[in-house]
């Protein structure tokens, strides 16, 4: 079975002079469905926040939501296993990811549809 890709970035998410700061780094492997593998996601956070991480397609329509939460500070690592929100295998394509963080006062986005 051929592999899904999820595109990769590390990158940071810095807002205005004296906001938050927030940084995501994703492994750059392919998913092999047949074995099980994930992509994982690790998050670095400054403050505390709501952090939202979500799968698109190549349409950019949202395949699935890996995490919708309030996180403090700290450093974090979520895993995306190519199943989409209906806990179904996705086909094989190419995937991106989205990452915000709102501290409250500033919101920082990273959408690797827009990294070429």
């Amino acid at each position: 079975m051929p592999a899904q890709t999820a595109r990769s970035a590390s990158t940071r998410g810095k807002p205005a002079e004296g906001g938050s700061e927030f940084r995501v780094e994703a492994s750059s492997r392919k998913l092999n469905l047949s074995t099980g593998e994930s992509v994982a996601f690790i998050s670095t956070l400054s403050t505390e926040g709501r952090e939202i991480l979500t799968m698109k397609d190549s349409r950019g329509a949202v395949v699935r939501t890996i995490l919708d939460s309030v996180r403090g500070p700290g450093t974090y690592t979520d895993t995306w296993d190519g199943l989409g929100s209906d806990r179904l295998r996705l086909p094989d394509a190419q995937y991106f990811w989205v990452a915000s963080f709102d501290s409250g006062s500033t919101t920082s986005v990273i959408d690797t549809t827009d990294v070429r």
